[in-house]
């Protein structure tokens, strides 16, 4: 017998503007970057500024500390060690609530980029998932678009009643 799929598709707000520039030095630490490499990128950042132009003239540069760099190659990789920790947070903290892998592995997200999507098999298991989502992101400097969140259904009937919330707003489900 098929079991229900619930899946809720996430949005983040300015997801490459907020990333704060801490996290990612301690995520490449754990993965091994120490040393000149792990100064050489930070040194990228050191002084980074936006500014706007405008028919040929620059305006006045702002100081940015938080953020990756719109439009440089290495920034999707950067930004991506924070989906890798929403992840393994969901891991950690719904235990089992994905659907199951025919190893036995539960699959509780799937991810690209900045677009993001819980599963679960029950309304109750990707509540939990939101949770522990919204947690993580509140933790880190991340803010979910609330308002973007929706929740699909599939194969079920039963889903009717259910209700979610992320950020103590109710979320919409949608049939497409």
């Amino acid at each position: 017998m098929r079991q229900p799929l619930f899946c809720c598709f996430l949005d983040l707000k300015g997801a490459y503007d907020r990333v704060p520039r801490a996290l990612l030095w301690q995520a490449l630490q754990r993965l091994g970057v120490h040393g000149r490499r792990l100064g050489a990128l930070q040194s990228l950042y050191s002084n980074a500024e936006y500014a706007i132009n405008m028919g040929g003239r620059r305006g006045v540069g702002v100081r940015f500390t938080r953020g990756v760099k719109q439009g440089c190659p290495l920034s999707p990789t950067l930004f991506g060690l924070l989906p890798d920790g929403l992840h393994w947070a969901l891991l950690a903290g719904a235990s089992g609530a994905g659907p199951q892998l025919a190893c036995g592995r539960s699959v509780p997200d799937l991810g690209y980029a900045d677009d993001f999507c819980l599963l679960a098999t029950s309304p109750a298991h990707l509540q939990r998932l939101l949770d522990v989502a919204h947690g993580f992101l509140t933790s880190v400097g991340m803010e979910l678009n609330v308002n973007k969140i929706c929740v699909k259904a599939f194969g079920v009937a039963a889903a009717e009643g259910a209700a979610w919330s992320c950020g103590g707003m109710r979320l919409q489900g949608v049939e497409q």
